[in-house]
């Protein structure tokens, strides 16, 4: 022992099997007692029989505490009755301090993460988790997704050719919390032959009762350890935690966020865009045309009378047809046209790459095709007027609108129920 510079030995038999551990305070206990009779005496003379052991798969926690509870520095890893290693008190406070660098070291790169995480797009935040989480945990796969109701999920991935999300929805809805488990049979083919880990998202926003919750399914899975190092349980669980925080707060942001911003350009009568996002949108399109040389054309539309219709009909009818009209222009355009209201009885077409002549056509066409939908019962035909005008090249956005909302007032005055150009 003091050659080794050792404070116990473990005593075998001559099988191999641990029969009691010899240690510092043994022999002193046997010197006070027995002065001078120390080299007469036996090994099994001196020794603790009650060996008390660990196996090498315990918890570094549950080690600390019985040794604590022992009053004990030294204990024995035994399997099958054999000595397989010795573990001291010292190693013990040596790895928990190693624990805390490593916790500390976690939350510094989930603190990083969360500065990355600065954004407001669901799909950034599913970008960013994929480039970085695998450096933070260690880990050479990983797939991160969101789910609505019965939507297909959000998905991305790093490295991992599995196409099983549903598998893991389903497991993290049965344990509802942490899980870490031996890989799955249809992981396996995939190569991937340790343990995975799959931590739920509590992902929340706002629904359509402005005082309840909409719950999304979220969902983080990770495996391809680079070393056994990354599997302590203490530091998985750690980093899972300060991941699940973080990811869950972020995509609740994100989605709160967006729902927050599609209402304030979307126009709550109609469904259609507001006024301030058609202004952005048309200052994209006059860019576009500054720099590709190609033609737009903007366009009003009106319901004829509708004060009076409102009057004798009530404003709940008015409301009917400026639905049914928002509806019929939204079925007759292309994916590319931009369709808003512009307020009251306005509504505003925006028609990319379209010259003058051809966006009249269009007009005219849509005009006829939604005021045949709009009719009241026992009231005259609902009529519409339009004014159409192109850009110039030159003008300002607010031009363009201001020519049309010109035109739309030629219209009016050529005795509705038509369309009219700007000059």
């Amino acid at each position: 022992m003091a050659e080794r510079n050792i404070g116990s030995v473990v005593v075998v038999d001559q099988a191999g099997q641990v029969v009691g551990i010899l240690s510092e305070r043994d022999i002193l206990r046997h010197l006070a007692q027995s002065p001078g009779g120390l080299l007469q005496s036996r090994v099994e003379e001196i020794m603790t029989g009650s060996v008390v052991s660990c196996r090498r798969t315990a918890r570094l926690e549950d080690v600390n505490r019985l040794m604590v509870d022992k009053n004990i520095r030294h204990l024995p890893v035994v399997e099958d009755g054999r000595f397989v290693a010795m573990i001291s008190s010292r190693d013990v406070m040596a790895r928990q301090l190693d624990m805390v660098k490593e916790m500390r070291d976690a939350a510094e790169e989930m603190a990083k993460l969360l500065k990355c995480l600065k954004t407001l797009s669901v799909e950034e935040v599913l970008d960013v988790a994929v480039s970085e989480l695998p450096h933070i945990f260690r880990a050479e796969r990983l797939t991160i997704g969101l789910r609505e109701g019965d939507e297909p999920p959000m998905v991305r991935r790093c490295n991992c050719p599995c196409r099983e999300e549903d598998s893991l929805i389903r497991d993290l809805e049965a344990q509802g919390s942490f899980i870490r488990q031996a890989a799955p049979e249809h992981c396996q083919r995939q190569g991937c032959l340790g343990d995975r880990i799959l931590i739920p998202l509590a992902v929340t926003s706002e629904g359509d009762d402005p005082d309840g919750e909409v719950s999304r399914t979220g969902f983080l899975c990770l495996c391809g350890w680079r070393s056994r190092e990354e599997l302590s349980s203490e530091l998985l669980a750690y980093k899972a935690a300060l991941a699940q925080n973080i990811l869950s707060a972020t995509l609740s942001n994100a989605i709160r966020f967006h729902q927050t911003h599609r209402r304030s350009i979307t126009d709550a009568l109609t469904g259609l865009w507001t006024r301030r996002a058609l202004q952005e949108r048309l200052q994209e399109e006059v860019e576009r045309a500054l720099r590709y040389d190609v033609p737009f054309c903007i366009a009003f539309l009106d319901v004829d009378h509708l004060k009076s219709i409102n009057d004798s009909a009530g404003h709940a009818a008015g409301d009917e047809i400026l639905r049914g009209l928002a509806k019929a222009i939204s079925a007759n355009v292309r994916t590319t046209d931009c369709v808003a209201r512009y307020g009251g009885d306005e509504f505003v077409v925006l028609l990319p790459h379209t010259r003058l002549p051809e966006a009249r056509v269009v007009i005219d066409r849509l005009r006829v095709h939604a005021q045949s939908r709009l009719s009241l019962p026992d009231s005259p035909p609902v009529t519409l007027s339009g004014g159409v005008a192109q850009w110039n090249g030159q003008a300002r956005g607010e031009d363009i609108l201001a020519q049309a909302d010109l035109a739309l007032y030629e219209a009016k005055r050529a005795g509705r129920n038509g369309v009219a150009v700007a000059s």
